[in-house]
């Protein structure tokens, strides 16, 4: 079986050769990851009927001013299958263990239909593709993605939640960041994620030149230098 690597040269079990890895803290990159179990417990459904960006699925305002919303993905055996989740609401204050998912949204206007609570609820096809990515063969995987569990309808909704989002992120077990379907493996690119987080701790002289050589060396040329000033 073939492996998606993160950065510290643990070897996790992938659908196909891709590669995940940390960066940083509890940030990770995240291309075709094979779903794994979980004792996780699924939170209280978040009661909700119907409309908003979904075609059968309405949102109800959350009560608590420092709560959010999390979404339990529910497992399947086959890829193929229509993804499920169930929405709950959370306090952040004492938040389940969760995962935040960050991705490109792509195209807005067009749509696909996941099922929710029994109805359908639209999302667009990158987060329909990640969601079918990190679904598991067993086990529910809880996470917050913002398309998801922000009302993008309510403009009340969406400025409360932005007002906590940091608090969203920094409070997640991990945060994964969507790469979208792997098309070919890339490892110069992690390694490359790699060296340059620790390029960050140097001075901003030292960061400049390492940058500009490893940019170089990505683009198969000789190391570039920095032009000496006049």
């Amino acid at each position: 079986m073939s492996a998606g690597l993160i950065d510290d040269g643990i070897r996790l079990p992938s659908r196909n050769n891709t590669y995940s890895t940390a960066f940083p803290a509890n940030c990770v990159f995240v291309e075709s990851v094979q779903p794994v179990r979980s004792n996780h417990t699924i939170p209280r459904p978040f009661r909700a009927t119907v409309t908003g960006m979904a075609a059968n699925f309405r949102y109800e305002p959350l009560v608590g001013s420092y709560s959010t919303r999390v979404i339990t993905l529910l497992p399947s055996a086959s890829r193929e299958d229509r993804i499920e989740v169930c929405i709950a609401e959370v306090d952040l204050e004492t938040p389940p263990p969760y995962e935040a998912l960050s991705y490109s949204w792509g195209d807005p206007s067009q749509r696909v239909a996941l099922q929710c609570h029994g109805k359908d609820l639209h999302v667009t096809p990158n987060c329909e593709s990640a969601l079918r990515h990190l679904r598991r063969d067993s086990g529910v995987r809880t996470l917050w993605v913002d398309a998801i569990c922000i009302d993008q309808t309510s403009t009340d909704d969406r400025n409360q939640q932005v007002r906590i989002m940091g608090d969203v992120y920094s409070k997640a077990s991990l945060v994964l960041i969507w790469l979208g379907p792997a098309t070919s493996v890339e490892p110069s690119l992690f390694r490359f994620l790699r060296v340059f987080e620790g390029i960050r701790s140097m001075d901003q002289e030292t960061q400049t030149l390492l940058s500009s050589q490893l940019y170089g060396a990505l683009q198969g040329n000789a190391p570039s230098q920095r032009p000496s000033s006049a």
